[in-house]
C-alpha cells in the first residue's frame, strides 16, 4: 500500500518519468568539506577535508562493474542539486529555497545501473544501441554494466575562508579539482546569461586541474593511446537553466540565444559552441555539449511540457555521452578512480603548486585568446573594409582632414565590432592590445589607398579639365595661324618653317595646359608641398600621353591648314602658268611672262618645281 502511494507520487511530481521499479535510495553522503576551524591557520591545505574512506565505502557498492562518475558545479543557488534529483530520482537531495543555499561540501549519490536511468526516462534502444555494457573494461574481458555515481558540488561565489575572494577562490578549487579528475560527466549548470566571474572560476578549476594531471610519456605509443582515450572520456555538458520559452525553436526543442552572457556577443544555436562555450573555456580539452532547460518554478509541483522535454534531452545528452565514453572502452575500475583521486590530491599539497596553476593558467588563457582571435580575423577584415566603403566618398573631393576624421570613426568602429566579439575580460589583455595595432595599421593601410586613389581620380580631373581648357587654347591659337596663312605672303614668308611654328604652337598649348594644371591642383585643393611637388612625377604617364594627343592633334590640323592652302597656291599657280602660256606667243607679251616672273619670283620657283617649268 505505501509502496503504491509512493509510486503514484513519484510520477506526479515527474509526470514525463516511466516507473517500471522502486528503489530504496540513501540520502546523498558528503565525502569533501571545509574546515571553518582551519580558518585562522593560514593553511590553505587545512582549509578543506577530503573523506577518502567514505568515497572507498561508496566504490565498494559497485561490486566488480565499471564506474563512471557525473559530477555538477556552478554558482550558488542555479538549480545544481534539483537537477541530480531529478536525474538519479532519489528524492534524499536537499534542494536550496533560491536564496539560501542547502550543500555544503561535496556529496555523493549512487551508483545507479546506466540502463535505469534510461528506462525511468523512456528512452529507447533507438538512440543508444542495444546495451551500454563494454566488452572490454580496462583489458579485462567481463560484460558487466557501468555503474554511475553523481557528486553535488557546493556552489562557488561565497566567502566559506574568511573575506579574501582569492583564497576563497583556490581553496574551493583544491576542494573539487579531484573529484572533477575521476568525472566522465561534468555538467557546468548556470543561467544563459552567467556572469564572467562564474565562468573565470570554473576555467580556473579546468586550468588547475590540467596542471595537476599526470603527464604521459610521450614517446610511449601506448601511453599516448591511452592519452588520447582519458581526453575522450570526459566530457563537459552546460546547463543552462532559467531559459524563456520565447527561446524555444520548433525543430527538436533547440534554443536560441541572441545574447548569452556577453551582452553583444550576437550569436545563435548553430555557432553557440563556437561562440560561447569554446570561447570561455578555450583549449581545454573536453569536448562540450549545450542543453539548455526552459524557466523551472520550485513552487510548481508539475512543471509544463517544454520544460519536461527539455530536461528529457538533457538527460539523452548524457546517456549519449557516457554511450561515447562505453564505446571508447576507456573505463574506470574502483582502483583506477582512487589511484586518480590520491595522484591529484598529493599534486595539490605540492609547495610549487601555486606556480603550476599560475603557469597553466597563462597558458590556457593565453591560447584561449589567440584561437579566438584567429576566428575573428577574417570578420574583422572584412568588417573595416566594408565600414571604409560603405563611408567613402566616391565622387567628392576628399581632403587629407576629412581622410583623418573617417579613418578615426574606422578605428573606434572596429573597436566597438571587437567589443562585441569578446569578453570584456579579454579586451584589455596584451595580445588583444597587440592584434588591435595591426588591426590599425590595417584601417591606416586601407585608407592610404583610398586617399591615394581619391586623389589620383581628381588629379586625372585636373588632366582632363586642363586638357580640355588647353584644347579650346590651341585651338584658338590655330584659327589665328589659319588666318595668317590666308595671307600669300605669310606663306611665302614662312614656307621653310612649318616645322617650328607646329613646335611654336605646341609648346605654347604645353605652357598653357601645365599653368592651368598646377593652377588647379595649388589653388582648389589642400594638397601638402610635398604632394604638390611630387603630383607631377605621379601623373608624368597620363600627362605624357595627353601631350602626344595634344602634338598629334596639332600636327594633323595644322598639316590640314598648310595643305588647304598649299592647295589654293597651286590652283593660282595653274591659273598663272595658262595665262602665261596663252600669251607667251603672241609678238610683244614675252617681257609680260619676264614680269609675271619676277612679280612673282618665289611662286616661279615654286612654279618650276611643281611643274618644270
Amino acid at each position: 500500500m505505501l509502496t503504491n502511494l509512493n509510486n503514484q507520487l513519484y510520477k506526479s511530481s515527474y509526470p514525463f518519468i516511466h516507473i517500471t521499479f522502486i528503489l530504496i535510495m540513501e540520502a546523498p553522503k558528503q565525502i569533501a568539506f571545509f574546515n571553518k576551524d582551519s580558518m585562522n591557520n593560514n593553511n590553505d591545505q587545512a582549509a578543506f577535508v577530503h573523506h577518502i574512506n567514505e568515497l572507498k565505502e561508496y566504490l565498494s557498492k559497485a561490486g566488480n562493474h565499471p564506474v563512471l562518475f557525473a559530477s555538477i558545479i556552478g554558482p550558488y543557488q542555479v538549480g545544481k542539486s534539483s537537477t541530480l534529483k531529478r536525474i538519479s530520482g532519489n528524492k534524499h537531495y536537499e534542494t536550496g529555497t533560491g536564496n539560501n543555499e542547502k550543500t555544503e561540501g561535496i556529496f555523493i549519490d549512487g551508483p545507479y545501473p546506466i540502463s535505469q536511468i534510461k528506462t525511468r526516462f523512456n528512452l529507447s534502444d533507438d538512440h543508444f544501441g542495444q546495451s551500454f555494457h563494454s566488452n572490454n573494461i580496462n583489458g579485462q574481458n567481463d560484460d558487466l554494466e557501468p555503474y554511475l555515481y553523481f557528486l553535488d558540488i557546493e556552489g562557488f561565489g561565497g566567502f566559506r575562508y574568511g573575506r579574501n575572494t582569492q583564497s576563497n577562490s583556490l581553496i574551493f578549487q583544491k576542494l573539487v579539482v579531484p573529484f572533477i579528475g575521476i568525472s566522465s560527466i561534468v555538467f557546468f549548470q548556470d543561467t544563459p546569461r552567467s556572469s564572467d566571474s562564474s565562468v573565470q572560476t570554473f576555467f580556473n578549476v579546468l586550468s588547475l586541474l590540467n596542471a595537476v594531471s599526470p603527464e604521459s610519456d610521450k614517446n610511449n605509443n601506448e601511453n599516448r593511446d591511452n592519452e588520447r582515450k582519458q581526453n575522450e572520456s570526459q566530457k563537459l555538458i552546460m546547463v543552462l537553466t532559467q531559459c524563456d520559452e520565447k527561446m524555444v525553436l520548433e525543430n527538436g526543442y533547440q534554443f536560441d540565444y541572441s545574447k548569452p552572457t556577453i551582452e553583444t556577443l550576437d550569436i545563435n544555436q548553430n555557432n553557440l559552441y563556437e561562440g560561447w562555450a569554446k570561447l570561455r573555456f578555450g583549449d581545454i580539452e573536453m569536448p562540450i555539449t549545450i542543453s539548455p532547460l526552459l524557466f523551472y518554478d520550485k513552487n510548481i509541483r508539475e512543471q509544463s511540457h517544454n520544460f519536461n522535454e527539455s530536461f528529457k534531452v538533457l538527460v539523452e545528452k548524457m546517456l549519449q555521452s557516457l554511450k561515447e565514453i562505453i564505446d571508447s572502452d576507456y573505463l574506470f575500475t574502483k582502483e583506477h578512480v582512487l589511484e586518480v583521486f590520491e595522484t591529484i590530491t598529493n599534486e595539490l599539497s605540492k609547495d610549487d603548486l601555486s606556480f603550476a596553476i599560475e603557469n597553466a593558467r597563462r597558458t590556457q588563457f593565453e591560447m584561449q585568446i589567440i584561437e579566438r582571435l584567429q576566428s575573428l580575423e577574417n570578420h574583422m577584415n572584412n568588417f573595416i573594409k566594408e565600414f571604409i566603403r560603405h563611408n567613402i566618398k566616391e565622387n567628392e573631393i576628399q581632403s587629407p582632414k576629412e581622410i583623418e576624421i573617417l579613418k578615426t570613426r574606422t578605428k573606434e568602429a572596429a573597436i566597438h565590432e571587437m567589443k562585441k566579439k569578446i569578453l570584456s575580460r579579454l579586451y584589455n589583455t596584451p595580445i588583444v592590445k597587440k592584434y588591435m595595432e595591426k588591426l590599425n595599421e590595417l584601417i591606416e593601410q586601407e585608407w592610404k589607398e583610398k586617399y591615394d586613389n581619391v586623389i589620383f581620380r581628381n588629379k586625372i580631373n585636373y588632366v582632363n579639365q586642363a586638357y580640355e581648357d588647353s584644347i579650346q587654347f590651341y585651338k584658338n591659337i590655330l584659327n589665328q595661324q589659319r588666318n595668317s596663312l590666308n595671307d600669300v605672303k605669310f606663306y611665302l614668308r614662312t614656307k621653310g618653317i612649318t616645322h617650328q611654328i607646329i613646335e611654336k604652337t605646341i609648346s605654347d598649348t604645353m605652357k598653357h595646359f601645365e599653368t592651368k594644371f598646377y593652377e588647379m591642383v595649388f589653388h582648389q585643393t589642400s594638397l601638402s608641398i610635398e604632394e604638390k611637388l611630387s603630383s607631377k612625377s605621379k601623373l608624368s604617364t597620363c600627362i605624357s600621353s595627353e601631350v602626344t594627343q595634344i602634338y598629334f592633334d596639332s600636327r594633323q590640323m595644322l598639316t590640314e591648314v598648310w595643305y588647304e592652302h598649299e592647295k589654293e597656291n597651286k590652283n593660282l599657280l595653274v591659273t598663272r602658268i595658262w595665262v602665261v602660256r596663252c600669251t607667251r606667243y603672241p609678238e610683244g607679251h614675252v617681257d609680260r611672262v619676264r614680269v609675271d616672273k619676277t612679280a612673282y619670283g618665289g611662286l616661279g620657283k615654286l612654279f618650276g618645281e611643281m611643274f618644270g617649268y
